[in-house]
């Protein structure tokens, strides 16, 4: 209903724009549905009818959760702006898997796995004790897949180079003016020092 409603307020005439304050609730969600918002919001901004877009994020990003995904949806924003006195978190990707095998065995409990080949890792929680090479490996390419899709995002979003996408996440934690410095978001500002 929200990219409906983006739809139907670019082509209103009395909408002159997208304010949103604050990324919180991203963690709800998932990345399919926030590349879905985060596209909706360039097409209200870009295009024939498009609308200013600003995004304000008192909060800072990243300290509710990982920082990165709301760092990849800010850069959808024509501007994004975040309080002076916030950091900002963007620690990359991270996956974890918790193997019970252990636990079952001291339960007596064995379970049966049925897999038709090595790549599929569903019941491996149940039946491995650590990452089997073939679950490593389909986890990892899934992770650099993702992070791809993360660091195009806000490279093409912020119009700034990959290779300066992926030194910030390095760095992982900066304050909010270091990372207006880096073009990672627009300016440091309260909500009462906003553009109108």
């Amino acid at each position: 209903r929200l990219i409906t409603a983006l739809q139907n307020a670019r082509d209103d005439p009395r909408v002159a724009g997208l304010v949103v304050r604050g990324v919180t609730g991203l963690g709800k969600i998932g990345l399919s549905e926030i590349s879905e918002l985060r596209s909706a919001i360039r097409n209200f901004s870009e295009g024939w009818g498009g609308k200013p877009s600003m995004l304000h994020v008192p909060e800072g990003l990243g300290l509710a959760g990982n920082g990165t995904i709301p760092l990849y949806f800010a850069s959808a924003f024509d501007a994004a702006h975040v309080q002076p006195t916030s950091s900002v978190i963007i620690p990359g990707l991270s996956f974890g898997s918790v193997f019970l095998k252990g636990t079952l065995d001291k339960l007596g409990i064995t379970p049966i796995k049925v897999a038709r080949k090595e790549y599929k890792t569903a019941a491996n929680s149940f039946t491995e004790s650590e990452f089997t090479p073939a679950h490593r490996e389909s986890t990892e390419a899934l992770l650099e897949s993702i992070n791809k899709v993360l660091i195009e995002g806000v490279s093409s979003g912020r119009r700034i180079p990959k290779h300066r996408v992926v030194d910030a996440i390095n760095v992982g934690i900066m304050t909010a003016p270091e990372a207006v410095a880096k073009n990672l978001l627009d300016s440091c500002a309260y909500r009462d020092e906003l553009p109108a």
